[in-house]
């Protein structure tokens, strides 16, 4: 997605753009497009603890010059209102987010998913994503790996 397709963003879509460095390679940072070129999301980093907001900023901004894609598509205009409103409601009411930023279990991801929850129509969306799932699975795979490593390494000979 380039800048030139923002006509075709819809409010309360949840844009992704891959993080910088090694961690791009597996997470990415995604925010709450709220329409007019703007995007609100938790800026905040492992480490950043008090530093971490709740932050408006251009598309471009949120971007970093890096290719942006649909994480999360509201299922209906009115979902998507109801979404960016969430979005505008907490940042100007930050004070339940800012400063308590957690890789694992209040971070970008978190923010976005609150608000594509939201009550619309009488009911309550399910986001379809979870990069917490992803590194779970990451976790496990990376125990059973050192397991079965482990395992074979103690039942080599000594002399093979």
């Amino acid at each position: 997605m380039t800048s030139h397709d923002e006509e075709a963003i819809l409010p309360g879509t949840i844009l992704k753009r891959d993080l910088d460095g090694l961690p791009g390679l597996a997470y990415s940072h995604v925010g709450v497009y709220v329409g007019l070129g703007r995007v609100i999301h938790f800026n905040g980093a492992p480490g950043a603890g008090t530093e971490a907001t709740i932050e408006e900023t251009s598309l471009h901004g949120f971007s970093k010059g890096r290719r942006l894609s649909e994480l999360a598509v509201p299922e209906s205009e009115g979902h998507g209102s109801a979404i960016a409103a969430e979005a505008r409601r907490v940042l100007s009411a930050p004070h339940s987010w800012n400063g308590r930023y957690n890789a694992a279990f209040r971070n970008c991801e978190d923010f976005a998913q609150h608000c594509f929850e939201v009550h619309h129509d009488g009911r309550k969306a399910s986001p379809p994503w979870s990069q917490r799932a992803r590194t779970i699975v990451a976790g496990l795979s990376a125990v059973v790996v050192a397991g079965v490593t482990i395992m074979v390494g103690s039942r080599r000979s000594p002399g093979a």
